[in-house]
């Protein structure tokens, strides 16, 4: 019995270490990635980062269960109906491993996190590689004159349109003959 927990110790063991090397890699690959999208965005870094981004979310996914692997083990529920024992010392050994696969995990969370904010960063940078308004001394100025002369159209139509309604209502009303011929008296 103490063979078989010690091998699924070591294995756990062995998952952990080489899960820590993994999210240290795509950390670095991270890194190099935020530093060329702060410096240089284009669109061949926003597809790095997609891809990145689906390894990362591949990768946390498929060390969940080694977490719960880790969690089962540190609690006797592994095997159903089988009787064994961990000693009190091993118990503490997967606790130490179970707080490190959920650093992990956290971690993995994070650099999702990250490279989905550099996706957004570099999308946002790849947009204004080409515009020459903002280099031109009245680019912009252009637009915001446009603006106001649209807007200066639009306010005079609905003041021509509502000053017509007006007074073409009070030159003819419907039902005005009516409230006439109401007012005055019939002499018959």
């Amino acid at each position: 019995m103490f063979s078989s927990s010690a091998c699924r110790m070591d294995i756990s063991i062995l998952c952990v270490a080489a899960a820590t090397i993994v999210v240290n890699a795509y950390r670095d690959e991270l890194v190099a990635l935020e530093n060329n999208v702060l410096c240089r965005p284009n669109a061949q870094l926003t597809k790095d980062l997609h891809l990145l981004t689906g390894e990362l979310n591949q990768f946390k996914h498929t060390f969940l269960p080694t977490l719960a692997l880790i969690r089962n083990l540190r609690d006797n529920t592994l095997v159903d109906g089988a009787d064994w024992h961990i000693s009190n010392l091993a118990r503490v050994y997967l606790g130490d491993i179970q707080d490190h696969c959920t650093v992990i995990n956290d971690a993995l969370a994070d650099l999702i996190t990250l490279a989905d904010n550099l996706i957004n960063l570099a999308m946002y940078g790849t947009n204004f590689v080409v515009f020459p308004e903002l280099t031109h001394r009245d680019g912009i100025m252009y637009f915001w004159k446009l603006c106001g002369i649209v807007t200066a159209l639009v306010v005079a139509i609905f003041a021509f349109g509502f000053y017509w309604m007006n007074r073409r209502s009070k030159r003819y009303r419907p039902g005005m003959e009516i409230s006439r011929q109401l007012r005055e008296p019939r002499c018959y």
